[in-house]
């Protein structure tokens, strides 16, 4: 079966796309890692916001 250059364009930008989209996904991942890790680091020193009354963001 012959394909036309059109449709192989087509298939090789989805691909790249999802193969962008995958890696994406992967660095959302291990940097959500980083970022739980660095909101429990900051909620372990002193309590500023409570100071400044930002009741919304207080570490519990």
């Amino acid at each position: 079966m012959r394909v036309g250059r059109k449709e192989l364009k087509l298939g090789g930008a989805s691909r790249s796309l999802l193969h962008a989209e995958r890696r994406e996904a992967l660095l959302l991942e291990e940097l959500e890692d980083d970022i739980e890790f660095a909101e429990d680091w900051s909620c372990s020193g002193p309590a500023a916001r409570k100071d400044r009354g930002d009741e919304e963001n207080v570490c519990h």
